[in-house]
């Protein structure tokens, strides 16, 4: 698991995350591939998920027009937590790629992010992740999953990655 930077309360006062405009989003999660066979394994994915992505749901409340399937609206609460994608671990933090270059991003949709960008705690725990992410643990596992790289719009670079 990955130590994570934004505390619970803030998570669940924003109500952001875990919502989407639209089904095809790019801000919607991925699964790494060991992540859903261990799900399904479990029983959590009844079916192999469509390129990895997380199934969404439709819904009719709030300004998005999707949640997660794991995400309970009404308690505010992820029903998978404890085996949250990879993905979701890692978020306010994103592993972008724009051109050629990988890069440890931020969303600046954040309202963590907006206002803890240029703390020493932020630049602290982006150091720690560019470390974790550049290990060849992970590395490898990302060689693996490119489905995790993606480019992503409205995001802060903050660190090179050694992710071909």
């Amino acid at each position: 698991m990955i130590r994570q930077f934004t505390s619970r309360k803030d998570c669940l006062s924003c109500r952001g995350c875990c919502s989407f405009f639209d089904a095809s989003s790019c801000w919607t999660p991925v699964f790494l591939e060991e992540e859903a066979l261990e799900l399904k394994k479990r029983g959590v994915l009844k079916k192999s998920p469509e390129e990895l992505k997380v199934p969404l749901v439709s819904t009719t409340s709030g300004a998005n027009n999707f949640i997660c399937s794991f995400f309970d609206a009404a308690t505010l609460q992820c029903g998978i937590y404890e085996y949250r994608p990879f993905e979701c671990q890692l978020y306010p933090f994103l592993i972008n790629r724009t051109r050629e270059k990988v890069f440890l991003s931020a969303d600046l949709n954040c309202p963590v992010v907006k206002r803890s960008h240029q703390t020493k705690e932020f630049k602290d725990y982006a150091g720690y992740l560019t470390e974790f992410l550049n290990s060849p643990p992970c590395l490898k596992a990302l060689g693996k999953n490119p489905q995790v790289v993606r480019e992503y719009g409205n995001v802060i670079d903050i660190a090179q990655l050694n992710i071909p």
